[in-house]
């Protein structure tokens, strides 16, 4: 027979004081407790875990949990008071088949039970569900309650697992427009978003490639995403089908109006390794192969960086994608520990988001990459890597900004790395603009990783691209672990202007709608520079950016100047003739010294660059 525990609460609320129970002697994990509804209702917080058998909370009674306190419990539960027992750690450690009665919910819920536990009452965890030993069995009972605060996950560290449909939520604090998703379930249906969305309408919203006006009616609001269907990204969206699959993405529609929504899905939780097909398909546009919808398997929490994923055929970045209207919105990207707009490396539970795929195989992950983030931080920098994080955006409102980001890093190349560079996804927001950097040619990037800095100019273009017409601003938010003597220079070749972002971040100017997208450059100099002057009337400069030679002409009275590139044995390499104002971009095939001439009516300009 099992002794007895009765609480009185006699003394105080505090749970290890003898003096607060019916013997005067502290549980064990051979008592079986009952709370009655008493004044002092139990409290969980000194140090060390406190124990019982079976627990029995009677009507109108309570325990609670402090913060970093346990309960380890060796019975059953039975909960007919109040559901909430604190923000702590309630451990299920029996030798026997345990089961949870009552409507009960956990901070902390942790299963080290070889034999199990079974939910026969409606039960929620707020925080981590971690099942160390055994099987938690749902029976349907079990919610991951998501808030604004954070979202509860079921851990993948331990050797145990839960069995039956789970219900897990996700809060979004503006429910407005696309939303990419993906299920931590086996086999979800789709029509889990009945809820959120009303009629679920999935299919092709451009009716097989034929409709490019998107006339399609109904218009779909639930979508997969097909990369071998291109040539363009936006002919990928299509159908999703009747169910979800693990590790794939989806893009859900949720509607015009804002304010808050959380969503649910319920089903029977992935655990383990988990297996997605991507593609990459070779079109007559490039810059639509590869693109694959994916997104996280789990019901926790994943770690992009961990060496749980095999990338075998995608390139390391990733894309999201966050709404600010129905239709329109912006992307950010993450990298080798950087990110923009706020991107981290830390997937959320039931976030979907794009990757690029080198070729057609299999993304896979396992239990490794999980992680117990019950609130993902932003974005966060490499330490002591140099980094340029440079903002644009409408100067009358900064919160429609954009940004892209310059770092150092001794392993990247001039050349795009998939472990280190991310593409440019372009927002398709009227409202904001889109800015980005290119290298040697590379394609348009929101992460360009270079090869260190050394004594000689680094010129890196800036593209900048609205649909609007207006003033805008050029902001280096963030400058840092540059060595101070560096000079960081943003140029302006349409208004033949220089300025210094280390001493002045933020640069203002007016810039028509689908103007040319290298107005700008971004230069790193050892140098103090003004910019070269000829006769108050002309404005020359020339630098070398990878394997391009640059030339920056104007002239106030659009004279032409005639261009010329000689090798170091006086050899023409290249010739051609700019007329009044812009930026000449010459690729040379081989490393070396050059000579950059320029000539107009009002004289000559020489200047010699490297390339290596």
């Amino acid at each position: 027979m099992n002794p007895l525990g009765s609480w009185t609460g006699a003394v105080s609320t505090d749970w290890n004081t003898s003096g607060n129970w019916s013997c005067n002697t502290l549980p064990t994990s051979t008592t079986d407790v009952t709370i009655p509804n008493v004044t002092n209702q139990p409290v969980i917080n000194s140090t060390g875990s406190a124990v019982c058998r079976n627990i029995s909370i009677e009507a109108s009674s309570s325990v609670t949990v402090n913060s970093g306190k346990d309960l380890s419990v060796y019975g059953n539960w039975s909960n007919n008071g109040q559901s909430v027992v604190g923000t702590g750690t309630v451990i299920f450690m029996g030798s026997t088949a345990q089961s949870i009665n009552g409507a009960t919910t956990f901070e902390n819920l942790t299963i080290n039970n070889a034999n199990g536990v079974t939910l026969n009452s409606p039960t929620e965890v707020t925080g981590v569900l971690t099942p160390t030993l055994g099987a938690l069995a749902s029976g349907g009972n079990l919610t991951l309650v998501s808030t604004a605060t954070q979202t509860a996950l079921i851990a993948g560290t331990g050797a145990g697992d839960v069995t039956g449909n789970v219900t897990m939520q996700r809060y979004m604090a503006n429910r407005m427009g696309y939303h990419y998703y993906a299920s931590p379930f086996a086999a979800a249906p789709v029509n889990e978003f009945t809820n959120e969305i009303g009629t679920i309408i999935s299919g092709d919203p451009y009716g097989g490639g034929t409709d490019t006006t998107q006339t399609v009616t109904p218009f779909p609001n639930f979508f997969a995403y097909d990369e071998t269907m291109g040539p363009t990204m936006s002919i990928g969206w299509t159908g999703a089908g009747s169910t979800l699959q693990p590790l794939r993405g989806y893009c859900i529609n949720i509607g015009a109006s804002s304010g808050a929504l959380t969503t649910d899905i319920t089903g029977e939780v992935n655990n383990e390794a988990q297996t997605y097909g991507v593609t990459k398909t070779t079109t007559t546009k490039p810059g639509a192969d590869g693109w694959n919808l994916v997104g996280n398997p789990y019901p926790s929490p994943v770690d992009w960086q961990s060496t749980g994923w095999n990338k075998a055929y995608i390139n390391d970045a990733i894309y999201y994608f966050t709404p600010n209207s129905q239709y329109y919105g912006s992307y950010s990207s993450f990298v080798n520990g950087v990110g923009t707009g706020g991107a981290t490396g830390i997937v959320a539970a039931m976030q979907g988001f794009f990757v690029r795929a080198t070729g057609s195989g299999n993304l896979t992950v396992n239990n490794t990459a999980r992680v117990n983030n019950l609130n993902p931080a932003f974005y966060k920098t490499l330490s002591n890597t140099p980094l340029l994080r440079i903002q644009g955006y409408p100067s009358q409102n900064s919160s429609y900004s954009d940004e892209t980001v310059i770092y150092f890093d001794p392993q990247a190349t001039g050349d795009f790395d998939g472990s280190y560079d991310a593409y440019k996804l372009m927002n398709n927001s009227p409202n904001l603009p889109n800015i980005y950097t290119s290298y040697n040619a590379s394609p348009a990037l929101s992460i360009n990783g270079m090869p260190p800095l050394s004594n000689t100019d680094v010129v890196i273009p800036l593209g900048f691209l609205t649909q609007t017409n207006g003033n805008f601003t050029i902001n280096a938010s963030e400058i840092l672990n540059f060595d101070p003597s560096l000079h960081i220079y943003l140029e302006d070749n349409q208004m033949s202007a220089i300025q210094d972002l280390t001493t002045n971040a933020t640069y203002t100017f007016s810039m028509n709608a689908n103007a040319p997208q290298y107005r700008f450059f971004i230069r790193f100099s050892p140098s103090i520079l003004t910019g070269v002057e000829e006769n108050g009337s002309s404005f020359v400069d020339a630098w070398a950016s990878g394997k391009d030679i640059y030339v920056n002409y104007s002239n106030s009275s659009l004279q032409p100047a005639e261009i010329s590139v000689y090798n170091m044995l006086g050899q023409t390499v290249i010739s051609g003739t700019q007329e009044g104002r812009g930026t000449m971009r010459y690729t040379v095939d081989k490393p070396g010294c050059y000579i950059i001439n320029v000539i107009n009516t009002n004289g000559s300009y020489q200047k010699k660059v490297v390339i290596l």
